[in-house]
């Protein structure tokens, strides 16, 4: 199994917007989809949730801030996601000492700006403007590895 960009979508269509929430359902969405993140083995689910944890705790979503703002907050978000992989490895993949940030995720508050914008435009859809951040956050969340003891890297799909 791999991560999936529609079960993304899925579940970012599903949430019901509220400030007060939409931390949590966003960092929950996000943790749904990378469940079905495998390198060699499948992640270890029962870890997710620290790690979904830190993402609800690094965003805070602001009424009436600007999409860039918006932007910086899931991303920053989706960043301690990965932070939260990267401080405990071995609790997501047994086999791997070390997990290695996607690439992408640097660039990802760029990404998403755009798409914050367009989505804000009167007329667009649940499914389009999900679809849209579901590609943006999969794009940026592909890339990370996982290493063994002897060094042998492993893509995390």
């Amino acid at each position: 199994m791999a991560r999936v960009q529609a079960t993304l979508s899925a579940e970012l269509q599903a949430i019901v917007p509220t400030f007060s929430s939409g931390s949590a359902a966003v960092a929950a969405a996000y943790g749904d989809y990378m469940l079905g993140a495998t390198a060699l083995t499948p992640i270890i689910a029962a870890a997710v949730p620290a790690a979904v944890s830190a993402m609800a705790a690094a965003m805070t979503f602001t009424a009436g801030a600007t999409a860039a703002a918006g932007a910086a907050v899931l991303s920053a978000g989706v960043s301690a996601f990965w932070a939260a992989m990267v401080a405990a490895p071995a609790t997501y993949f047994a086999l791997f000492p070390i997990i290695t940030i996607p690439p992408a995720l640097a660039g990802l508050t760029a990404a998403l700006t755009p798409i914050m914008v367009a989505n804000a435009a009167p007329g667009v859809s649940l499914v389009t403007a999900s679809d849209a951040l579901a590609a943006a956050l999969h794009t940026a969340s592909t890339g990370g590895t996982t290493t063994t003891p002897v060094a042998v890297v492993t893509p995390i799909l």
